[in-house]
């Protein structure tokens, strides 16, 4: 027990005191008792520091008596009552209260001090000053005599297994095993960065939640952080995030809490080391493979959602050997079609799926911050990734959020000592889902949506048939299939995805990226696909070649035993995904999604403003040129003229306005291919000249000259082809 000082108020003991041990004592109103002197005497430091010695001393006094015999104690009692003012009463209860103290504090020091029993309690020495055993870690220490004892500063174990370090010796860190209260081991790196940042309360706040001992004071805690920095002669390469790493020309698959290896594999083993500890991950398992196939997948058979959302898990991890770009299916549709619940199933592959009221899920939400989504991503790579109801991020968020996901790397950012943070890289193929198309979302809330965008987020019609995203169910009974799916998505999980993990780490990079190639290319010769291919443009081949790594991810899984369906039946599953995905581009797949981008923007733009930003002008009864009505003599702010029912566009406007974003030329060229655009034939040029009126003069100039009939076609894209 510490001193503390006493309150000069009728000879009292403070309440603080009394708190931690020593009763608040009044004294007795008698004739011991003598009066207080003045406490407004001297200054208040005076009187408080005079209270404080004179508290010193009283406890100092109560100590020296506690191993007294009675006689003693009386003789010392009654010279105490004349130097400290004090009735017998009052000091006896404070010697009762001290005596009470020290017992505690020596049945403390007593359990602290137990050494635990080397032969017995496996006891691992780290150095002079630490041990640890099933009974915990111990830090030795000197006590007032200066003989060492062992005190207890964590209640379970936690071994030291090595030093960690990336491939350039920087990033340091400790790999330690924990056991937890249940007696399950854990392996977790540490960063000593954590560490040195003055983290001890946060570092032991997560190893608490772990199951891990931590004994609630601050010197445990201190002393704790001072055995994971301490030096052991094991070394283990860290990485900065999880899925494909070679170690000694073998492929390794680290996840944050395991790496997966070939069988027989006996050389190093990296592991995953972030800036911070990752205690939940998303990657849990529960249930076995068994279990999965039979109550899951069997039954979810025959559905082309569902074969898109496990094949694309499954594909995940194919990216790295397929050479092929990241990117996102986006499955859309109404509510309540079940769209979410073919998404739950392809999570299942890999971890919970996110659902409400499920923690440490494997899905996230597109409301999750920009950094958010960039953490996630990195714990995400070469797995796959989820991301649940568009409609709800912000649109401006959204944009950037897909090109940092499909570029596969982290923002350029600098710390406050002006320099760079490291960038850290990923490789995602995921799926989301959403209510709006992302295209529709993203431009109604006024952002551009260039081709690009779209590739690299393909927007794919959920709704198979009316109200549901199954074929296998009518929308009478979505609901009943929500209620017996979600249940055991979230009971039997992640199994299914370590097996696969393990089957591609077996196979070997060269064997994985040889039979990718071959079920892919099988994939894009069926008929029905390769007619597409055949008349697509670039773009539209890249989003092909998407659906056709899941195809091959399908088949492989199927081969591997992992999968109950039929390759027959998951080819036709993606295939039919991609006729959807492709009736989005309005029947022209050999156009560019610029083309189609440009092309739809100047229709919308001549539809809103063909008579309010452009001047009309007609032939008059005596055969001269004037305008339609007065009020197109004082437009302003104008785009061009309409005469003789086509669209003069002035060169200006054409390139700042129709065509903002865009080409103007290509845009030009593939409006007069499609007839829509009528050129200088004679002059070999994109514009030609007209007549119009410019004030009150017929001046000669040149123009993109559209015929108006273009507006008749909502997608001014022609019908020359069909994606079905």
């Amino acid at each position: 027990m510490s001193d503390r000082p006493m309150d000069s108020t009728d000879g009292e003991l403070p309440a603080a005191a009394g708190a931690a041990g020593v009763p608040s004592i009044c004294p007795a109103n008698d004739d011991d008792a003598e009066t207080e002197q003045d406490a407004f005497a001297g200054s208040a430091e005076e009187v408080a520091a005079e209270e404080t010695r004179r508290t010193s001393e009283l406890f100092a006094w109560a100590d020296s008596v506690l191993g007294l015999n009675e006689a003693d104690l009386e003789l010392a009692l009654e010279d105490a009552v004349k130097r400290f003012k004090r009735t017998r009463a009052v000091l006896k209860r404070i010697i009762k209260a001290r005596r009470s103290e020290k017992a505690k504090d020596e049945a403390r020091a007593k359990r602290g001090r137990a050494s635990p029993d080397d032969a017995k309690d496996n006891v691992k020495y780290y150095s002079l000053d630490f041990k640890v055993s099933d009974r915990g870690v111990f830090a030795r220490k000197l006590d007032d005599n200066g003989h060492p004892f062992w005190e207890k500063i964590c209640t379970t174990r936690i071994d030291l297994e090595a030093l960690t370090r990336d491939g350039r010796g920087e990033n340091w860190g400790t790999y330690i095993i924990i056991t937890n209260r249940d007696g399950q081991k854990k392996k977790l790196p540490v960063p000593l960065a954590l560490i040195h940042a003055d983290k001890v309360t946060d570092i032991a706040g997560l190893l608490a939640s772990l199951g891990v001992g931590i004994i609630p004071t601050r010197q445990a805690r201190q002393l704790l952080v001072q055995f994971l920095t301490l030096d052991v002669k094991g070394r283990v390469t860290a990485v900065p995030q999880i899925g494909w790493h070679c170690s000694g020309g073998t492929w390794l698959f680290v996840l944050p809490d395991d790496t997966i290896v070939p069988a027989g594999f006996d050389g190093p083993r990296p592991v995953l080391q972030t800036a911070s500890l990752h205690v939940q991950h998303g990657l849990d398992v529960r249930g076995n493979i068994e279990q999965w196939i039979e109550q899951i997948a069997r039954p979810m058979a025959g559905n082309s959602n569902v074969h898109l959302c496990v094949g694309t898990m499954f594909a995940g991890p194919l990216l790295k050997f397929a050479h092929e770009p990241p990117g996102f299916f986006h499955l859309w549709g109404t509510s309540k079609i079940a769209k979410s619940l073919a998404g739950a199933v392809g999570q299942s592959v890999w971890g919970r799926p996110k659902v409400p009221g499920e923690a440490d899920a494997f899905g996230a939400s597109w409301t999750a911050t920009a950094v958010g989504l960039e953490r996630y991503a990195v714990l995400r790579s070469d797995v796959g990734a989820y991301l649940d109801e568009i409609g709800e991020g912000a649109p401006k968020a959204i944009r950037p959020a897909v090109y940092g996901l499909a570029n596969g790397s982290t923002k350029l950012r600098g710390t406050q000592d002006i320099t760079l943070r490291p960038m850290e890289s990923f490789r995602i193929l995921g799926i989301s889902t959403g209510e709006p198309t992302m295209e529709s979302y993203l431009s109604a809330g006024g952002e551009k949506v260039p081709a690009g965008l779209k590739v690299r987020l393909v927007d794919v019609p959920a709704e198979v048939q009316p109200d549901s995203a199954f074929e296998t169910c009518p929308r009478e009974r979505i609901e009943e299939l929500g209620k017996q799916f979600y249940p055991l998505t979230s009971e039997l999980h992640g199994a299914v995805g370590r097996a696969w993990l393990q089957h591609l780490v077996d196979l070997g990079g060269q064997k994985i990226g040889a039979q990718v190639r071959e079920h892919r290319d099988e994939w894009l010769k069926l008929p029905a696909v390769a007619a597409v291919r055949a008349k697509s443009s670039v773009q539209v081949h890249s989003i092909l070649n998407r659906f056709a790594l899941v195809a091959a991810a399908l088949r492989m899984a199927i081969e591997a035993k992992l999968l109950p369906w039929s390759i027959d039946e998951t080819d036709c599953g993606v295939a039919a995904c991609m006729a959807r995905c492709l009736t989005s581009r309005n029947g022209r797949l050999d156009l560019t999604g610029e083309v189609l981008g440009a092309t739809e923007q100047i229709r919308k733009i001549l539809a809103a403003d063909l008579h309010g930003r452009f001047i009309h002008l007609r032939i008059g009864d005596d055969g001269k040129l004037e305008y339609a009505n007065a009020a197109d003599a004082n437009k302003r702010d104008t785009l061009g003229y309409v005469k003789d029912g086509r669209i003069l566009v002035e060169p200006t406007a054409w390139r700042g306005e129709l065509c903002a974003g865009y080409d103007p030329v290509k845009t030009a060229q593939h409006l007069k291919t499609e007839g829509w655009l009528i050129a200088d034939e004679a002059g070999g040029k994109l514009q030609r000249q007209e007549k119009v009126m410019r004030g009150g003069d017929v001046v000669t100039a040149r123009f993109y000259v559209l015929e108006q009939k273009m507006l008749d076609d909502a997608a001014a894209t022609g019908s020359k082809e069909s994606s079905r």
